[in-house]
């Protein structure tokens, strides 16, 4: 009795808590937390410094999203790089919680507000992690129609399990109970 790889299959052994993504440092049986996701983050950005702007992040940009357990390290890990960091997510208490633990420096209003202090930062050349509020796949957007062209663009988001990405419109707290009221429809969303 061979059984078959599904999303359904998926999510049935994860309410149970007998499976979990693996993602950027570690298995799930052996994630390590911040410091090394923190380190990880700080080669991947050296990598990129190396390969595309002659080994310094000085002066530079990156935008992404997530603040969660993994992805609060990429504000820090460019600033480390004397960069200027623009990091986007959709739970206003994760971003709270980023700047009293020194994960973030500041927190801007609006996308157009936070893209106003990395520039101003880049020209500076002083290094900067700015928080924002809001869905990725509307403030990505937001910044792509303004013009603004950072140097680095990337995500720590839960794309790759719609489950567990915040649909556009939803607060957190909304996302929970279409979560586990109708999960059809909270996947169709996200996956949108």
């Amino acid at each position: 009795n061979i059984m078959k790889a599904t999303w359904e299959k998926f999510y049935e052994l994860q309410d149970k808590n007998l499976t979990m993504f693996a993602q950027y440092t570690a298995g799930p049986w052996e994630y390590i937390g911040t410091q090394g996701v923190i380190q990880g983050t700080f080669e991947t950005l050296a990598a990129i410094a190396n390969q595309h702007f002659d080994g310094s992040l000085v002066g530079r940009t990156f935008l992404t999203a997530g603040l969660g357990g993994m992805g609060r390290n990429q504000p820090r890990a460019m600033t480390m790089h004397g960069g200027v960091c623009l990091i986007v997510d959709a739970d206003e208490a994760i971003i709270e919680r980023a700047l009293e633990r020194g994960f973030l420096d500041t927190k801007a209003d609006s996308i157009a507000q936070a893209i106003a202090m990395a520039e101003q930062a880049k020209a500076a050349r002083q290094p900067l992690g700015i928080g924002v509020h809001g869905n990725a796949a509307d403030l990505f957007v937001e910044a792509l129609e303004s013009g603004w062209m950072p140097d680095i663009v990337s995500e720590m988001c839960p794309c790759h399990d719609p489950l567990s990405y915040i649909p556009r419109g939803c607060s957190p707290q909304e996302a929970e109970r279409l979560r586990l009221d109708d999960r059809t429809a909270y996947l169709q969303q996200a996956r949108e």
